[in-house]
């Protein structure tokens, strides 16, 4: 079953190796090296896609260097006066491997934040431990959730994201929310009519009211329904559709468009390896309307949606496909137009990360090479393509694909990429990678 994982976490059963936070005293603050090279296409790499048509003691995660490294120029300056661009790469924390990073808008104000979480299990009377990143990366405790949290959702519709998750006591667990201030958790639990079997992640407003409705899928089914929500933790069934799903679900909205994208959740996938997670599209107002199912190319599987941007039932989604054979990674983009679509699949790496990292208002995309020496970046050109690829050295240790986050958390106006890798310890090191003027 898909909620294995789930219930690994709710009882603390020993399902995964034993929580070990970083201590102070242990903590490498040496800044990673990086060498400057000149601009170009990455060795080995083309230039383009592959087309087709009680509260707990705080532990804050080990806030850790400062110092950057350059990663020398980025592309070049142009005779139009274009600056040229430099990636840096700073170890800005680490935190357990079971801890999970949330981007949101928590308050309300129209930007993102970027969240930290950890559960450590042990069933009733456990709780989750929450922190929020100042602009500067530095986490700071921001209150605690008395069971397992699961995300930020906006429940009630006062445009604050709610604390969600389940809360421990008598009976099964249950879905709770927190009415919770701007910047914190905090708050008495409230019981929603979700259950365990329900699923947790696929909170969306499908129609527009401000309440946050929910998509369900149960194990061993195919049925997929939508539930609106009625701020108050009540949650009605409304409509049903068919859709390629063995469990619970996630959903995406199309930033500017009518369309939500729907995909297998990979909440609980290990760290590193590669799962199919059939992903589709939806128009979702009052009814659940199936657009287009994504497609696999050949030796790739759909692992994640990244980022939707479009306009109507037009746009185009960015989503994470992995290889089974060797685990790295690649950005597939589905354009649509309605139910028509067509999809390109760019070049694999060992992590890929979408965003505005150029601050010019277009999606970018960057990858880690597959030798781990670099990135290969692609910045956005108007009607949603891709400029040829530039290679920079830069350093990001042994990245986890699936611990990739994307958000500006020093509101320069340029996304930050933060690049949870491996260290074998228990822990996950958190590189910050950034590109900007030189």
């Amino acid at each position: 079953m898909r909620r294995l994982g789930l219930i690994c976490g709710l009882l603390g059963v020993g399902c995964g190796p034993a929580v070990i936070l970083p201590e102070e005293s242990g903590t490498d603050t040496a800044a990673p090296t990086g060498g400057s090279t000149g601009s170009g296409t990455g060795t080995g790499v083309d230039d383009g896609p592959l087309p087709t048509g009680p509260a707990p003691s705080t532990t804050s995660p080990t806030s850790v260097g400062q110092e950057s490294s350059s990663s020398g120029a980025f592309g070049s300056e142009s005779s139009s006066g274009e600056q040229a661009l430099c990636w840096t790469s700073t170890l800005a924390f680490e935190a357990p491997e079971e801890s999970r990073l949330l981007v949101a808008d928590q308050d309300g104000d129209g930007v993102d934040e970027l969240w930290l979480t950890f559960f450590g299990g042990g069933g009733p009377g456990s709780a989750t431990e929450v922190f929020r990143f100042t602009p500067e990366g530095v986490p700071e405790p921001a209150g605690f959730f008395p069971g397992f949290m699961t995300g930020l959702h906006d429940i009630d519709g006062d445009q604050v994201r709610d604390a969600v998750g389940f809360a421990f006591g008598g009976g099964p667990p249950r879905l709770t929310f927190i009415p919770s201030p701007p910047g914190l958790v905090e708050g008495k639990p409230i019981q929603t009519t979700l259950g365990f079997e329900d699923g947790f992640e696929a909170f969306v407003d499908v129609n527009d009211d401000g309440l946050a409705d929910f998509i369900r899928n149960a194990d061993g089914t195919t049925v997929t329904e939508l539930l609106l929500g009625d701020g108050a933790g009540g949650f009605v069934a409304n409509a049903a559709m068919d859709a390629p799903f063995e469990g619970d679900v996630t959903a995406l909205p199309v930033v500017g468009g009518d369309v939500t994208v729907l995909a297998e959740s990979a909440y609980f996938d290990p760290l590193g390896d590669c799962i199919e997670h059939p992903l589709v599209a939806v128009l979702a107002a009052l009814e659940l309307e199936l657009l287009w199912t994504g497609i696999s190319f050949d030796g790739w599987v759909a692992n994640a949606p990244l980022a939707a941007f479009g306009d109507g039932d037009e746009g185009s989604v960015y989503s994470r496909v992995c290889s089974p054979t060797d685990n790295t990674v690649a950005l597939q983009v589905d354009t649509f137009i309605g139910a028509e679509f067509y999809s390109e699949l760019y070049p694999p790496g060992s992590f890929v990360a979408v965003g505005d990292f150029s601050g010019d208002g277009v999606i970018d995309m960057t990858a880690g090479t597959v030798d781990g020496t670099g990135v290969e970046t692609r910045l956005g050109e108007s009607g949603g393509s891709f400029e040829a690829a530039e290679f920079n050295e830069v350093s990001y240790g042994d990245p986890v694909a699936n611990r990739v986050h994307v958000v500006d958390l020093d509101l320069d106006g340029r996304d930050d990429v933060f690049v949870g890798a491996s260290g074998g310890d228990g822990v996950l090191h958190f590189y910050r990678l950034l590109l900007g003027p030189c």
